[in-house]
């Protein structure tokens, strides 16, 4: 998916189905505005008091590569916000890639949006199941049987896919490894959320 940010204005190119799950999902935002414009393809999200957009390698970059507890928090319920969004309508992220975000700010709050959804990223369901017909690029997160088995392949579980493929997403994002144990958050709420995500593919904060 192609963006362009001016005066305030975030502009996304995209198919038109795809296009609808994430416009529903950047309303929960409570921008100012979410509409298309005239030219088939492209939609526009007035931001309101948005100042600046970066990616996420970007962002990283300036916090020294790594997210601190709230931030990650935060892309891990907007993430799942996301596909949970997505699955209503019968569609899936499998795998998820760093570059794929941008973080929004206003001068004191930040919000992460994914704008990786394409045709290579994101999946209809067929009878509970998605297949994913292409080698996913390098550097994604994604669950095992994905990365162990050669496309094309049935997902039965596609969106316990997408839970466990966020889990490793903030993880690496918190941690810098997905094999970390992490002990610096260890026992907090994002701890065992981030656990559940892996060992269990849900999606569950308490």
């Amino acid at each position: 998916m192609k963006f362009s940010f001016t005066h305030n204005t975030l502009t996304f190119k995209g198919d038109d189905v795809i296009m609808d799950s994430i416009l529903s999902f950047l309303s929960t935002y409570h921008f100012s505005e979410v509409n298309s414009i005239t030219t088939p393809g492209l939609f526009q999200v007035k931001l309101g008091d948005v100042k600046e957009i970066v990616t996420l390698p970007e962002y990283m970059k300036s916090q020294k590569y790594l997210l601190d507890y709230n931030s990650a928090m935060l892309l891990f319920h907007s993430t799942n916000e996301l596909a949970n969004n997505l699955k209503q309508v019968g569609l899936y992220v499998p795998a998820f890639h760093i570059k794929d975000f941008v973080v929004l700010s206003d001068g004191e709050k930040i919000w992460f949006v994914y704008v990786g959804l394409s045709e290579k990223t994101i999946f209809r369901a067929n009878d509970g199941q998605i297949v994913v017909p292409l080698n996913l690029e390098g550097g994604a997160f994604f669950s095992p049987e994905i990365g162990i088995k050669r496309l094309p392949l049935k997902v039965p579980d596609p969106y316990g896919c997408s839970i466990y493929a966020i889990g490793l997403l903030v993880k690496a994002c918190l941690c810098g490894d997905v094999e970390s144990n992490m002990d610096e958050i260890y026992a907090t709420k994002l701890y065992w959320a981030i656990m559940r995500a892996i060992e269990e593919r849900k999606y569950l904060i308490i």
